[in-house]
């Protein structure tokens, strides 16, 4: 009896068979499949992962980047500033070395000129500049004279007056002085105590000297407003050390210095030499009632 025929007679059921005896494939479920049940789970981990790791790769490579450029950028401007700092400083040292002759240099200059027109150094010829075409020993002598003149202590007045420097010079010379100038540094001393026993509360206190608008070179101006002596901006003017840090500056932003003055500082109670515009006012006015001018009478 057939194994088939045995289930009937035993009253279990048959398991029917599809025509043909072909038996239907095995449907799987990959989602439940013991062999893979955390795949769809694993496949989102994945993808979260590498996005994360894409994110942090582009932000280390833009760290390096900055941090290769930023000091190569740093390094080239530091570069920059230093060169134009020497050239400036070039610069000065060699308008200063070459303008050791006071008698070099002054051109069609306008500071120095007098009212005659006549121009200080355009002469070539130094009975021209020395001499003026008269006896040698006789102009010597009187040079000496004006030397003798200029040295020691003479009378001062000080005046507080928001003027120019230009409109110092001809009040002082209206009185029958000059702009102070300062040939020695018992002189200076001098001057010094005067103006703190007037505690008169300028800070500017402009002086008889100057420079040309073309030149480098500072020198005190006699009453008929010529050069004379060293250049005080340089290392033969016997007073070079009162000079505040970093002067002559020559300018102050597109204004012109021309000018000399002692300067009262006072967060350190120091008295110095400075260069000013012809108006202090127009590029300091918070100074309005802080300036003032020395008239010397000899």
């Amino acid at each position: 009896m057939s194994r088939r025929n045995n289930q009937r007679a035993a009253g279990q059921p048959v398991r029917q068979q599809a025509p043909g005896n072909a038996q239907q494939p095995r449907q799987v479920d990959m989602r439940r499949n013991p062999l893979y049940p955390d795949r769809i789970e694993s496949n989102a981990l994945g993808v979260l992962i590498a996005f994360v790791a894409i994110i942090v790769a582009i932000v280390a490579l833009a760290l390096i980047v900055k941090n290769f450029s930023y000091p190569a950028r740093e390094q080239r401007a530091y570069i920059a500033r230093m060169n134009a700092e020497q050239e400036q400083a070039d610069f000065t040292e060699s308008q200063i070395a070459e303008d050791t002759d006071v008698y070099d240099g002054y051109e069609d200059m306008d500071v120095y000129g007098d009212e005659t027109g006549d121009d200080w150094g355009s002469g070539s010829d130094d009975s021209d500049l020395l001499l003026n075409g008269e006896d040698e020993f006789a102009d010597a002598d009187q040079g000496e004279d004006d030397d003798a003149s200029r040295e020691g202590i003479h009378s001062y007045t000080v005046t507080v007056s928001d003027c120019t420097w230009e409109d110092a010079w001809y009040d002082c010379e209206s009185q029958g002085g000059h702009l102070a100038t300062i040939d020695s540094r018992e002189e200076w001393d001098y001057l010094i105590n005067l103006l703190k026993q007037q505690n008169t509360g300028a800070y500017y206190f402009y002086l008889g000297g100057a420079r040309d608008m073309n030149d480098v070179s500072y020198y005190w101006l006699d009453r008929e407003r010529m050069p004379y002596g060293n250049p005080i901006n340089s290392n033969l003017f016997w007073g070079s050390d009162l000079w505040l840090e970093g002067e002559p500056s020559f300018q102050d932003g597109d204004t012109p210095e021309t000018s000399l003055a002692i300067l009262y500082m006072k967060s350190s109670d120091r008295w110095v030499l400075n260069d000013v515009a012809n108006d202090t006012l127009y590029t300091e006015q918070y100074l309005a009632g802080k300036v003032a001018y020395i008239c010397e009478f000899e």
